[in-house]
């Protein structure tokens, strides 16, 4: 059986950085197959864990995360210019993806989706809209601070007296 030349392997570290990923994923890959791996000799030094640099390379292009496709904000406010509504999208490559960006799209997504909501909260849903503790919005209601209606599943604040408050 022939030698293979392991000079141009990579070694573990630098592999593990390569993908993104721990070295003991990397001991782990190996070990079921998916990833090939041998050991260089060094003089002098104790031997060295590589891999195969095709190998490393495919797995880091499976492991490249997909472009992310946005509603393109071409300024007209959703028309094309003909009087019909744009259907256009923009692909973002990961290369070039700003986080800012996808936070104010979540953001607009909320705000859009707040027309629809609850007028009447539940007690655990009145502490996380107003950050205050359960135990406290109780007080309130207890004190008369905090109106509520009494269901038969519990106790429903509304919305707006939350604002007030």
């Amino acid at each position: 059986m022939p030698k293979t030349d392991l000079s141009d392997w990579i070694p573990k570290q630098d592999a593990a950085r390569l993908l993104g990923v721990a070295e003991k994923t990397l001991e782990r890959w190996a070990d079921r197959g998916d990833l090939q791996k041998a050991t260089r000799k060094r003089p002098g030094l104790p031997p060295q864990v590589v891999y195969h640099p095709a190998e490393l390379e495919r797995m880091r292009e499976a492991r490249e995360p997909a472009a992310f496709v946005v509603p393109h904000d071409n300024g007209s406010n959703g028309s094309n210019g003909n009087g019909e509504t744009s259907t256009a999208v923009a692909t973002v490559p990961p290369a070039r993806f700003n986080p800012e960006i996808l936070m104010k799209m979540l953001a607009e997504t909320f705000q859009r989706q707040e027309h629809v909501s609850k007028l009447f909260l539940t007690v655990k849903e009145s502490a996380e809209y107003s950050g205050l503790p359960q135990t406290t919005l109780r007080q309130l209601m207890d004190a008369g601070k905090l109106e509520f209606m009494k269901t038969g599943a519990g106790y429903r604040v509304r919305k707006a007296d939350l604002e007030r408050l």
